[in-house]
C-alpha cells in the first residue's frame, strides 16, 4: 500500500479555522457577554462609575478587546438600552398575563 500522499492528507484534516458562520455566531456570544456584564457593572455601580476597564477586567480580557465589539462606553450603554427595551416588547402584555390566570 502506499503511503498517503500529502495533499490527501491536508484535505482529510480540518481546518483549524473555524468557518465564517462559526466566526460570525462566535462573535455575537461574545459581544452579547460584553453587554451583560456591561449591564450587570452599571446596574451595581452606575454608568459614570464603570468603566471599559472594569467590564474587561469582569470578562478576563483586554480593554482593547471591548473596542472590537463597540466604539465607546456609550455605545455599550445605548445597545444595553435597545436589547431592554426588546425585551420588554416581547414579554407578554399584562392583558395577556391577566387572560393566562
Amino acid at each position: 500500500m502506499a503511503p498517503p500522499k500529502p495533499t490527501d492528507a491536508v484535505l482529510a484534516d480540518p481546518s483549524p479555522w473555524r468557518s465564517p458562520a462559526q466566526r460570525g455566531r462566535d462573535r455575537a456570544l461574545k459581544r452579547e457577554a460584553v453587554l451583560k456584564a456591561a449591564a450587570r457593572l452599571f446596574n451595581e455601580k452606575g454608568f459614570h462609575a464603570t468603566s471599559l476597564d472594569d467590564v474587561a477586567r469582569q470578562l478576563n480580557v483586554t480593554k482593547p478587546t471591548l473596542y472590537y465589539y463597540f466604539r465607546s462606553k456609550d455605545e455599550v450603554l445605548f445597545e444595553c438600552c435597545r436589547m431592554g427595551l426588546e425585551m420588554i416588547e416581547a414579554a407578554p402584555s399584562y392583558e395577556a398575563r391577566a387572560n393566562l390566570v
